[in-house]
């Protein structure tokens, strides 16, 4: 197959987007071993990684590892946020250094990152300023990944993929509220307010918000793409097709998907997170010509279908 021969370590397995990685890597006939701490291998401990990844010597590794979660969680978090994201990257540096043939790395970097100056997120600007306050744990930490990727380039020529990359949803995820990707949390709050007859459904904020939405297995294909190309993305590209909708558009497509009849009332107590702006592709689309995106439509009514099957199998 494409992959003929390559090995490649995908940490953070079972999150979202590792187990998408790994099942499309697997399709392409490429061998994937899949690491997570609910797999045992706790990324946070120096000596275990080393062992693993001189044990498993891969030709690439896919950093799809984060302690993430609702703006609500990484702010009641954040210490522990920043703490283990920037241990987890530094001790998967500190590994793959050690390796004779020295693997290349891909980071998956949350969009959140950007700065939040600037109407338009455009990459020369990204580090432009703070990140919003609201994500001061996991910008900063996704920005570490990046300053310590292009520090193992310049003293040991460590050769790192940056891709940046927002409102990831999709089948698989986690179905505790405070894990879940945006989009998912509202698909799955839609279905258990239809199978619970719910009168209405509370969205958290006022939900005026604008989410990126950006299908999973799309983002999967992309990074099972890069693997076989002699790209230099040390400094990140964005990974998108602007498409964006509010809190509330994404919670009227899922009632239509799902088919629950009930109203949307707003909880004003909660804070809105930072309005996502609108992403600058033109890199990406020259690097990618040929690259396309799952419907967003297409793409929610699978991800509900699965959830709905998920519940019934519970």
């Amino acid at each position: 197959g494409e992959g003929s021969g390559m090995k490649v370590l995908v940490v953070g397995a079972t999150g979202l987007l590792g187990q998408h990685v790994v099942l499309e890597l697997r399709r392409r006939g490429v061998e994937a071993i899949a690491s997570s701490r609910s797999l045992g291998l706790d990324l946070r401990d120096q000596a275990a990684v080393r062992d693993a990844v001189a044990a498993w010597q891969p030709d690439a590794i896919m950093n799809c590892a984060c302690l993430g979660g609702s703006v609500h969680f990484v702010m009641k978090h954040a210490a522990d946020v920043i703490d283990a994201n920037t241990r987890m990257t530094l001790n998967l540096y500190d590994a793959a250094v050690r390796l004779k043939v020295r693997p290349l790395i891909v980071n998956p970097l949350a969009n959140c990152s950007y700065s939040e100056a600037g109407e338009l997120q455009v990459e020369d600007q990204w580090l432009d300023g703070p990140v919003h306050e609201s994500v001061t744990s996991f910008g900063n930490a996704t920005r570490m990944k990046y300053f310590i990727a292009k520090c193992y380039a310049e003293q040991h020529m460590m050769r790192s993929i940056n891709l940046l990359a927002g409102g990831l949803f999709g089948p698989l995820d986690h179905l505790e509220d405070h894990k879940l990707h945006a989009i998912d949390g509202l698909i799955l709050r839609v279905i258990r307010a239809k199978l619970a007859n719910a009168p209405s459904l509370n969205i958290w904020g006022t939900g005026t918000p604008v989410r990126e939405c950006f299908f999973v297995k799309d983002f999967a294909r992309l990074l099972a793409d890069v693997l076989s190309m002699d790209l230099d993305l040390l400094y990140p590209i964005n990974v998108s097709q602007n498409f964006a909708l509010s809190v509330n558009e994404i919670a009227q497509t899922a009632k239509r998907i799902v088919g629950y009849e009930g109203t949307l009332e707003h909880d004003l107590s909660y804070r809105d997170g930072a309005s996502v702006k609108a992403v600058d592709n033109r890199r990406f689309r020259s690097l990618f010509p040929g690259f396309t995106f799952t419907d967003f439509e297409e793409a929610a009514g699978e991800t509900a279908e699965l959830y709905l099957q998920a519940f019934a199998d519970q």
